[in-house]
């Protein structure tokens, strides 16, 4: 064997070539495409679902003293809002810097025990029904 014999080692291009460029631009696409599938799932996470109900949708149920609103899940937290107020039926409330309007605001007295409230259960199950 000769010197003539043997190649010489390939050396690595300078250059990308149109197929490494293609290989970049499938991988670049691959994230994207992941990058956003996480965000729109994150965003349908944090969608609201709201629903409108009135006090006839809770036949004897009905715990608040306004006639109804617009009952809604938040990122797993139920509200009711009626007119300009928001009132959180789960949750911790927010005394400071929140939005939501004490519950208590507008809970009504048990008529069967009038020194008890009114049961948020109904009303809570329906919001959760939305989440």
């Amino acid at each position: 064997m000769n010197a003539r014999d043997v190649t010489p080692a390939a050396k690595p291009s300078d250059k990308f070539t149109p197929r490494s460029w293609l290989g970049l631009l499938i991988i670049a696409a691959v994230i994207a495409t992941l990058v956003w599938s996480c965000e729109r799932m994150t965003q349908k996470d944090q969608k609201t679902h709201d629903k409108h109900v009135t006090r006839s949708d809770f036949p004897g149920t009905w715990p608040l003293a306004i006639d109804g609103g617009t009952l809604e899940c938040s990122v797993g937290e139920i509200f009711i809002t009626s007119g300009d107020s928001k009132y959180r039926l789960t949750g911790t409330p927010r005394p400071h810097g929140g939005s939501d309007v004490p519950i208590t605001n507008v809970l009504m007295n048990d008529p069967v025990s009038p020194e008890k409230k009114m049961d948020l259960v109904p009303l809570i199950t329906a919001g959760q029904k939305l989440c």
